[in-house]
């Protein structure tokens, strides 16, 4: 009896420990397959890019309406040190910078446009040009406000609606991560490239002269390299054929022989080489024999 009350109670208690883990993993999934309310508002605005560059492929999704960008970058640009940045983003309140010297082209209602950025006198010239296929004629649209402002004259030029618009965010591209890590990077590698160049003397100090002086001097001496114009061995002035025919009647006069001449050449750098002297010795003797 005690045994078969064991066992019921054994089976009541592994199935409540059974029931409150399905009921657990039924809970987790129903959390995992709703959506968090500040993630939805994230994913409602949401880039596909391709980095192929300096074509840049974007499809942007907004509200489940996809529109599809390609870029073809002309000139990267660079964020300069008082950087202008866009209007607080209503929805999140992000900003991006805008590069100076920023130009590309993208295609958008069926016309091909280039979009430029341009700082002067400390505001941002936005530009957008574009050929007229009706007239033929190169048409452009600026505006120092912001790139949406040039952005929506340009579609008004188009004769939209006043209900149509556009971001100037997006299609400037400014949201664009690769874009704004390669302007990154760049202005590195030129910092980098800058502070590897030596300054002018005017900017120095005169201690900084001095060892700059001094470290120019120690490369000329160790690579120096003296070089004379119209320079002529002293060999070549001397050994011509009357130098050499003196040699010779003088060693022969003095029994010098050909082992003995090599001997001195070897010792006395200053006296000509052996062969050329026997040279001009067999020339003689051949001289005299013919005649």
């Amino acid at each position: 009896m005690n045994n078969d009350s064991n066992t019921n109670t054994a089976d009541t208690n592994t199935s409540k420990f059974v029931g409150f883990f399905q009921n657990y993993f039924s809970q987790t999934q129903k959390s995992k397959s709703l959506p968090d309310s500040s993630d939805n508002q994230n994913k409602k605005s949401q880039n596909l890019v391709k980095d192929n560059y300096p074509y840049i492929y974007v499809t942007r999704i907004m509200s489940q309406r996809k529109t599809n960008y390609t870029y073809r970058i002309i000139s990267l640009g660079f964020y300069p040190l008082n950087v202008t940045k866009t209007r607080r983003n209503s929805i999140n309140g992000t900003v991006y910078q805008i590069p100076d010297d920023y130009s590309f082209i993208v295609t958008i209602y069926k016309i091909q446009i280039t979009c430029k950025t341009q700082y002067q006198n400390n505001l941002v010239k936005y530009t957008i040009s574009w050929i007229d296929h009706n007239s033929e004629t190169q048409q452009y649209i600026t505006s120092y406000s912001s790139a949406t402002d040039v952005s929506n004259k340009f579609l008004q030029k188009l004769g939209k609606s006043n209900k149509s618009s556009i971001s100037g965010v997006k299609l400037f591209a400014f949201d664009l991560e690769c874009l704004e890590k390669r302007r990154n990077s760049q202005s590195i590698d030129l910092e980098k490239q800058r502070s590897s160049q030596q300054k002018p003397l005017e900017e120095l100090s005169l201690s900084q002269i001095n060892r700059r002086l001094r470290s120019l001097a120690n490369n000329i001496k160790d690579n120096n390299n003296t070089i004379e114009l119209n320079f002529q061995s002293l060999v070549d002035n001397f050994t011509t054929d009357e130098y050499l025919d003196s040699i010779v009647y003088a060693f022969d006069d003095a029994l010098v022989s050909r082992d003995s001449l090599r001997r001195l050449a070897a010792v006395i750098p200053g006296i000509d080489r052996e062969y050329l002297i026997s040279k001009r010795r067999t020339e003689i003797n051949n001289f005299m024999s013919n005649k």
